[in-house]
């Protein structure tokens, strides 16, 4: 159903309204009035899409946004059509052609000032304009109104419900750090049950969960930002076996003489020089740390998350790191290992080294 001029009743195409004519004032060709949007009007209009962008900041999965940009545009322009008004703000009138006489409501086809015929445009416009028609119209105008309301309403209600759903089923697949962790430090001990208390030369060796393993759900750290002997662990995903071994010992290679500590990915390993099988079972082997190079310190209330000796997990304070890592060296002092530092400050290319 079109659009019409309040002043004439001239049709409006409602695309035509919403693409173009939405966001500013226009005039009416047929009798100049000027006509416009409220802006109450314009805001309902765009009220899914600010739904849409609420839940994108709510990281709404990708798969989600391809689902529901379609149903957010049809729903926007479905609540145009049901909520339109057109404002006059300026009214010029219906004038006759000869004297400028106002037609409206003239019901013969003559002009009652100046008796001039009026042509065939200006009687369909007067009919247009007739109280019959205008009560027609109407009547359509409000069965349209309720069955595009039904539209609106089931249109927002599924882009809401893919938007939830997405989220759920998003936020249930990924680990809390704390799991992940206990992932990490169990490879670790799995390797040195499996060669004599022997700690892997490198994270690499034990990358039995693939790219995702060494980094954080919620961190901006990207498998292609993780660089591995070769390439990246992007690439590294795609190795066979043999392959990615001989990555993993050509990353082992490179460390240099008197490593403590070493990056992968969101984690810091500081198992080096450790014996597993007589070790303090407080002793940290892995410590949760978001690459520096693509993430900013975290915040002194998110916790840091270490693995220890004996396989458990600590969820540690950010305000209480600085003192948990003073109480870790005097540990690693009492089994003669080198302090570690902060674990920020190890990068990818530069691992922590024992000072001489």
């Amino acid at each position: 159903m079109p659009l019409e001029c309040p002043v004439c009743r001239r049709p409006i195409s409602r695309l035509r309204a919403f693409s173009r004519t939405m966001w500013s004032r226009w005039r009416c060709p047929a009798c100049d009035s000027l006509l416009g949007i409220s802006a109450k009007h314009r805001l309902l209009a765009v009220l899914p899409a600010i739904l849409f962008v609420m839940f994108v900041v709510l990281n709404m999965p990708s798969w989600g946004i391809g689902v529901t940009a379609p149903l957010v545009i049809a729903a926007g322009m479905v609540t145009f059509m049901i909520f339109e008004r057109i404002v006059v703000h300026e009214r010029c009138g219906f004038l006759c052609k000869g004297c400028g006489y106002d037609l409206r409501g003239q019901v013969a086809p003559t002009c009652p000032e100046c008796g001039r015929q009026l042509d065939e445009e200006e009687i369909a416009r007067l009919k247009l304009a007739s109280p019959e028609a205008v009560a027609e119209r109407v009547r359509c105008s409000g069965r349209f109104r309720r069955w595009s309301g039904v539209a609106v309403i089931t249109l927002v209600a599924v882009l809401v419900g893919v938007q939830i759903f997405g989220i759920y089923k998003l936020r249930a697949r990924r680990p809390t750090p704390a799991a992940q962790t206990q992932l990490v430090v169990a490879n670790i001990l799995a390797h040195t049950r499996n060669n004599a208390g022997r700690a892997p030369e490198h994270a690499l060796q034990h990358a039995d969960g693939g790219s995702l393993h060494f980094l954080t759900w919620d961190s901006s750290t990207t498998p292609a930002a993780v660089p591995v002997p070769g390439g990246d662990l992007a690439t590294f995903d795609d190795l066979d076996e043999s392959q990615q071994a001989a990555a993993a010992q050509a990353a082992a290679q490179a460390l240099p003489q008197g490593t403590i500590a070493h990056r992968v990915g969101d984690y810091v390993f500081t198992y080096h020089g450790i014996d597993f099988t007589a070790a303090n079972p407080g002793l940290w082997v892995v410590i949760q740390s978001p690459d520096p190079g693509r993430n900013a310190r975290p915040a002194i209330g998110t916790a840091v998350y270490v693995g220890c000796v004996d396989g458990v997990v600590l969820p540690i304070q950010g305000s209480r790191f600085e003192t948990a890592l003073v109480k870790q060296n005097a540990l690693r002092a009492a089994a003669g290992l080198a302090p570690l530092p902060d674990p920020h400050s190890v990068t990818h290319q530069a691992p922590a080294v024992a000072g001489p």
